[in-house]
């Protein structure tokens, strides 16, 4: 579905216009006072979250299949191939991780969290990546050996 965009302001001034424009598609409103706003029928994001939820809940189920749980780590390198970066370990983390997260948000119907937890998770990916950087941030400091990194939560 695409979406259409428009200055606030040109909400403002024809309200009824942009309206009858959402019973089509998505409208996304841009201000330059603040974050922007998308008008979108309640149908639709309904069906969206539903939708989303559903897909989580059956990759819930299909994690506990252990006999299923490799080919679903490699669905995930492909899906989010960032996350080949990560030690085996640390993949089935992100994955754990994930779900709960997923679960969570659409339990409340807040979405924020999950797209922090893909950035924090795709940074620490970056750093494993990364030689040069692991060497630096492992590298002594003073008395300390080194420097310890916690996985995002």
């Amino acid at each position: 579905m695409s979406i259409l965009k428009h200055p606030f302001s040109h909400f403002l001034r024809k309200s009824g216009e942009v309206l009858d424009q959402v019973e089509m598609m998505d409208v996304h409103l841009n201000r330059r006072d603040g974050s922007d706003v998308m008008l979108v029928k309640t149908s639709r994001e309904k069906s969206i979250r539903e939708s989303l939820n559903m897909s989580v809940m059956t990759l819930a189920t299909l994690a506990r299949v252990s006999a299923l749980r490799p080919k679903l780590l490699d669905a995930f390198v492909e899906a989010l191939p960032w996350t080949s970066w990560l030690n085996g370990k640390d993949r089935g983390l992100f994955f754990e991780d994930f779900i709960k997260t997923a679960q969570s948000c659409h339990a409340v119907g807040q979405y924020e969290a999950l797209e922090k937890l893909l950035m924090q998770w795709k940074r620490s990916a970056e750093i494993s990546n990364n030689p040069k950087l692991v060497t630096i941030l492992n590298a002594p400091r003073g008395k300390e050996l080194a420097v310890t990194l916690k996985r995002p939560k």
